[in-house]
């Protein structure tokens, strides 16, 4: 039993470093809801705004990752504030993650279009390990009778500055590196589990290239205490502020093409298809991402944050 019960934890220790990008979930589309990683982006929008996205990793894989993420955020008072709320939904194979998490910032009128932003975020996650969803075939071990389940408060900070054309942003999204196997004595803290400090830098423009196409690259860098620098470059191109097209490159992950189209004035939609660039590609057919965003009118007759961002 011993012997099993290790092999199972073994299993969930790998899940979580295999999955460590998934702790801070990861999106394609990243620059669509940028709460997902820093929490000095609410009320960026000058509007109260909706945003959905689901993304389903490594098709054909038994057990591959599922995230769904829904945030709402508006400015607050005159707009020198901000205030929002992230949901997070994962389950990698047999362990699931919930979150919710609240978020603050001051913003700071640095310009006429110019707006730096400092950002607090508190929550929770709720990790759970479905141990008696495993077959071992002894459905009578006692080692897998009760699942783990682990209720996680964590804090993030972060700092957001933007204009009508850039954004720049630097966060950590959880301070607490959290264990995730205190049920377990014989597993210390350098063995097991955690819930891992992620570090993001982000930085975007847009570039007229004609009166109605504009070019919109971003890059996004994520790094993780132990693990190689992870870099997402990204370019789309806008047509009438409406139709947009890109692609993108993710390090030790993936390629990827993003269509994206805004309905009307508050309602905009976005589709992304990953192109796996590891040996995992042999047994996957790629993942798909679907973006939903919605945008209250403002009152304001335009908005200064890049509408796309």
């Amino acid at each position: 039993m011993k012997k099993i019960q290790n092999i199972v934890l073994g299993f969930l220790m790998l899940s979580s470093l295999i999955a460590s990008a998934q702790q801070d979930a990861m999106f394609s589309q990243y620059m669509f809801n940028p709460i997902a990683v820093n929490p000095a982006y609410v009320g960026s929008n000058e509007a109260l705004t909706f945003t959905g996205l689901f993304r389903s990793q490594w098709v054909g894989i038994k057990g591959a990752p599922n995230t769904g993420t829904f945030s709402i955020d508006a400015p607050f008072r005159g707009e020198k504030m901000g205030v929002g709320l992230n949901l997070v939904a994962d389950r990698i194979g047999i362990i699931s993650t919930i979150g919710a998490f609240g978020s603050y910032a001051y913003r700071i009128k640095t310009s006429e279009k110019g707006r730096l932003a400092l950002g607090l975020q508190v929550g929770f996650s709720q990790y759970t390990a479905d141990l008696q969803g495993v077959n071992l075939g002894d459905p009578n071990d006692p080692a897998f009778s009760n699942n783990i389940n682990h209720l996680q408060p964590n804090v993030g900070v972060g700092t957001w500055y933007n204009t009508d054309r850039l954004f720049v942003g630097v966060s950590i999204p959880h301070l607490i590196n959290n264990s995730l196997t205190d049920e377990y004595q014989f597993l210390n803290d350098t063995n097991g589990a955690r819930q891992y400090r992620h570090y993001f830098i982000t930085a975007g423009y847009a570039f007229d290239l004609k009166e109605d196409l504009v070019l919109k690259p971003s890059v996004l860098f994520k790094g993780v205490g132990g693990a190689p620098l992870q870099v997402d470059l990204n370019a789309t191109l806008w047509y009438l502020d409406r139709f947009g097209v890109g692609a993108s490159w993710r390090s030790f992950s993936s390629a990827n093409i993003l269509v994206g189209y805004k309905i009307n004035e508050q309602l905009s939609a976005g589709y992304a298809y990953d192109f796996s660039t590891t040996d995992l590609q042999k047994y996957n057919s790629g993942s798909h991402e679907l973006m939903l965003r919605y945008q209250l009118k403002s009152d304001k007759t335009k908005i200064i944050t890049p509408r796309f961002f």
